[in-house]
């Protein structure tokens, strides 16, 4: 076999080498955030709906795998609390909560639960396995890529420092009808390469209804010991009978 006749073969071996070690964006930034093992933070987020503000107070303690305790001061009193087996959730003055094994939470839960507190993570851990599409650049966004999911069309968009800045819903990949957008600020690295931006605001609008919100992450604190007790449910919901639908809470 002639040198010419080898290297002509060898090129769909490399190229198919060189797609298989190509790895999302989405996965990149996942990775970083599993840098991440523990944050205490309060959270201060502002709604507004139709020109009506509400604001909300909340202390949040998150440990892997699976723990975290959040508890919101207002304007409603409730608690979550996992404790890395199950979760359990309490709505002051309510006749029952909610708790249910964490294997058996729904999707939303879940990522929830496992967003690392200040970060974007809750839309990559929406895209799940989605393909990738790369998107062109913009003078603001240098990097940007789309994402058909189940439902949006996401698109994930990084400043010049390789930061997720801005991550934005379409209806469909045409990107001709945007239904949110969400915009992330006041950049800390707490860890090397794990960026977390400690102001997020988001606009939705869909079928007449919009709603913007502010949320401001303080006194974050990174992969400091947090005492197992915090993640103890016993010691939070005396009392309280838990039921594993939202349905029977009132029934």
């Amino acid at each position: 076999m002639t040198k010419n006749k080898c290297f002509i073969l060898c090129i769909p071996f490399l190229l198919i080498c060189a797609t298989a070690g190509a790895e999302r964006l989405v996965d990149e930034l996942l990775a970083d955030y599993d840098k991440v093992e523990t944050v205490s933070c309060e959270v201060r987020r502002t709604t507004e709906i139709d020109g009506r503000k509400v604001r909300a107070l909340s202390r949040v303690q998150y440990a892997r795998p699976d723990r975290i305790n959040v508890h919101s001061r207002a304007p409603i009193k409730r608690r979550h609390v996992a404790d890395g087996e199950r979760l359990y959730y309490y709505v002051e003055g309510d006749p029952k909560g909610f708790s249910r094994p964490i294997d058996q939470l729904d999707r939303d839960w879940l990522i929830s639960l496992r967003q690392v507190p200040g970060s974007p993570m809750n839309h990559l851990l929406e895209i799940g396995k989605a393909q990738e599409d790369e998107l062109p650049a913009t003078t603001e966004f240098p990097v940007r890529r789309g994402y058909a999911t189940d439902k949006p069309y996401i698109v994930l968009s990084l400043d010049a420092d390789g930061r997720l800045a801005q991550v934005e819903y379409f209806e469909t990949a045409a990107l001709d009808k945007r239904v949110l957008i969400c915009r992330y600020e006041d950049f800390s690295e707490p860890l090397p390469g794990v960026w977390i931006p400690k102001l997020h605001k988001s606009e939705f609008s869909m079928h007449g209804v919009s709603k913007d919100d502010s949320v401001q992450f303080v006194n974050m604190i990174f992969n400091e010991t947090v005492a197992a007790n915090i993640f103890n449910a016993e010691l939070y919901f005396k009392g309280v009978e838990f039921v594993d639908d939202f349905e029977q809470i009132y029934k």
